[in-house]
């Protein structure tokens, strides 16, 4: 921060700030996050906003918006060490309905997979125990379930869903079975039931209908989403304005100004001029922001060197980011 506050201080006349702006301790900055989030919440109710109010309907709780405000600024507060199109990239890749495609969607499938080979595993024991007890009729039985399960597992999310919402295990009762039957017929039973509910309990969009309901929930979601960050938009606004009557920035700003001023071509070039080399220790607690104003001071990243263990990162709290340092490693 020290840095970005000697970048800011000297080069002050490219944002169009003075020099001898105040630094908001984080009493006096929750203190204004909390007015402007109540400006906010108040033109919206005098626009009379149908789309806001839906949103305000979704966080209303116990006869007050105290829940929908803190969301506002907790949901700011993350995304200030992001970059500045990070939640618009997510919306898009997390809400396209080309579920192949779709991140989150993937995300569950690896779940629904791991879930697969667990199961496909017991199922293949309960096989075996059939094959060597002779029963013809109980390993049928194993063997369609297993063979249900590895056509789960050799599908894409499409096919997946399809099968999964149309087909159910085949159930078959036999009378006069041995002991020994019994048993795995009994252990049979449970496996399709625990797996059906672990389905069900782990990848929530099992319970809707069909791909078509869930594409449209997708796009009745991103609606909502759009809304809530135009709604983080106009608080930031409103924030910096209070921010600005007092000539005063909070240490995230201090960042994201001065990543505005290495924006500066001339800027940029004056202060990659005054390093030789740059060294970053403790560059597991990056977070994407500190990495932008990082590769706008290198050299085409030829005089940099990288100090860090991910396995000490303990600042995940502040959104610090480790995936940054592994990405390097690779």
């Amino acid at each position: 921060h020290q840095f970005c506050h000697n970048v800011i201080k000297e080069f002050f006349y490219v944002l169009q700030i003075e020099p001898n702006f105040n630094l908001l301790d984080d009493v006096n900055a929750s203190f204004y996050k909390t007015k402007a989030v109540e400006n906010v919440f108040k033109n919206y109710s005098q626009k009379k906003d149908d789309d806001f109010e839906s949103l305000y309907e979704i966080f209303y709780d116990s006869r007050n918006d105290k829940n929908f405000k803190r969301n506002v600024i907790s949901i700011y507060n993350f995304l200030q060490s992001k970059s500045e199109d990070f939640f618009s990239n997510s919306l898009e890749s997390c809400y396209t309905t080309n579920f192949d495609k779709n991140p989150a969607i993937i995300y569950m499938q690896n779940v629904i997979n791991r879930l697969l080979d667990h199961y496909i595993t017991k199922f293949s024991s309960l096989v075996l125990e059939s094959q060597q007890i002779g029963s013809d009729r109980i390993l049928e039985l194993a063997n369609q379930a297993l063979s249900r399960l590895i056509a789960l597992k050799n599908s894409d999310f499409s096919s997946l869903y399809t099968m999964y919402d149309s087909t159910k295990f085949i159930s078959k009762s036999y009378r006069n079975l041995s002991p020994e039957e019994t048993e795995i017929s009994d252990q049979l039973k449970e496996l399709k039931k625990n797996f059906t509910d672990d389905m069900k309990a782990r990848i929530p969009c099992f319970h809707i209908s069909s791909l078509e309901n869930l594409a449209k929930d997708f796009d009745v979601n991103k609606k909502y989403l759009n809304k809530f960050y135009e709604v983080i938009n106009e608080f930031d606004k409103e924030y910096t304005r209070l921010k600005q009557d007092k000539n005063s920035l909070d240490f995230n700003d201090l960042e994201h100004y001065a990543l505005k001023v290495l924006s500066s071509p001339s800027v940029q070039k004056e202060l990659q001029s005054r390093f030789d080399y740059i060294f970053i220790d403790e560059y597991q607690d990056t977070n994407e922001v500190q990495e932008e104003i990082i590769n706008k001071l290198t050299t085409n990243f030829t005089n940099i060197f990288m100090v860090g263990d991910v396995k000490q990162s303990i600042y995940a709290f502040r959104e610090c980011n480790p995936q940054i340092f592994i990405k390097k490693e690779k």
